[in-house]
């Protein structure tokens, strides 16, 4: 259901898009026609995620991973409307909650999180402004609390991912203070950032639940959360194996081939080539199409090679069940191609109506 449920929200981010573009190039459609177009596109966007064998192995089994995904295409879908409407700004607190409930579902989806800035500025680019530089202000605490092991997550978290999160810092830092230039100011819109943390914080909050139900004494009581040590080792991993980063830019680039491999067969050859139809006609779209479609972009850098990064599936190649034989993990970035695709579609569909309509103008 929950991945049925993500195909629905697909179709609805394409739909929505489609309407938009077809404002803006001349069809010679009826408004029921426009209808079945954009119906049409959304749904064949949504049916192509839903049967690629990333999602499929996950959905047809009792995983939690389809939830995940439904979490994470609703977050991109409030911040659609987000960029569409910036003055609706429960657009931006939705997406800061549902981003919260991924994170107790799938912790691997930290790898999300430095997209998420470039999104909130293509909608508001003080508010953009503003989440970079809280960002920032999150890096120095991070890097103050690795130097003195204060936090009981600097073992998991601090040591393995230190590169990743100096690399990222560094990023964040200057995208904010690039942004400060060019708006000259700073923190006008902190409100709204705070808010932002509020409704991630409570989203996150489902870890309280936790502790609380290991006090009722289940039969499975896995590292019993009621203690201070058994709910920190629980919430990060202390029960899987550590996490083993990809560690060289060789090996990097390789794990980024297989990764085209993998979604040459995964996602569907015949399909890849529409995916790349909305960024060539991207200069034709409208501003805020154009912003959208690049907020994309950066959503899907973070979910295919952040992701490869922290995952590091190099390790289990030649496993039957390791992490390239089930692709389950690359199937976050396999969100913004099908979107991508949904695009494309409409585009296609736009522009073969309008050559038919030249033809027989009748």
């Amino acid at each position: 259901m929950a991945g049925a449920l993500a195909c629905g929200v697909i179709s609805i981010m394409v739909s929505r898009i489609g309407a938009e573009i077809l404002k803006q190039f001349p069809h010679g459609l009826k408004l029921y026609e426009e209808k079945w177009l954009r119906g049409t596109c959304g749904f064949a966007a949504g049916i192509l995620f839903g049967v690629n064998s990333a999602l499929w192995s996950q959905a047809v089994m009792a995983d939690p991973w389809s939830l995940s995904i439904l979490f994470l295409c609703l977050v991109l879908c409030l911040l659609m409307r987000w960029v569409y409407e910036p003055v609706q700004k429960r657009y931006l607190y939705g997406a800061a909650f549902c981003y919260g409930l991924l994170l107790t579902n799938s912790q691997i989806h930290f790898a999300f999180m430095p997209a998420i800035p470039f999104l909130v500025a293509m909608g508001n680019l003080r508010v953009g402004r503003d989440m970079f530089l809280s960002g920032f202000i999150l890096f120095l605490f991070w890097a103050t609390t690795d130097i003195f092991g204060i936090l009981p997550f600097r073992r998991e978290f601090g040591t393995k991912f230190r590169f990743i999160f100096i690399l990222l810092g560094v990023l964040t830092s200057l995208l904010g203070v690039v942004l400060v230039i060019k708006t000259r100011r700073a923190f006008s819109e902190i409100k709204i950032i705070i808010i932002c943390y509020v409704c991630f914080l409570f989203g996150l909050s489902l870890y309280f639940y936790y502790p609380i139900g290991s006090m009722t004494d289940p039969p499975m009581n896995w590292a019993y959360p009621r203690t201070i040590e058994g709910y920190f080792h629980l919430i990060t991993r202390g029960q899987y194996e550590e996490m083993h980063p990809t560690d060289n830019i060789g090996r990097f680039l390789g794990q980024a081939w297989m990764y085209l491999k993998v979604t040459w067969n995964a996602f569907g050859w015949p399909y890849l080539p529409v995916v790349i139809v909305p960024f060539l006609y991207l200069h034709r779209l409208g501003k805020v199409e154009q912003k959208w479609i690049l907020g994309l972009s950066a959503s899907f850098i973070f979910l295919a090679f952040l992701m490869i990064v922290v995952v590091n599936p190099d390790r289990a190649i030649g496993s039957d069940n390791g992490p390239w034989s089930d692709c389950a993990f690359i199937s976050s970035s396999y969100v913004i191609l099908a979107v991508w695709f949904g695009y494309g579609l409409t585009l296609l569909g736009i522009l073969l109506t309008k050559r038919a309509n030249s033809r027989h103008p009748d």
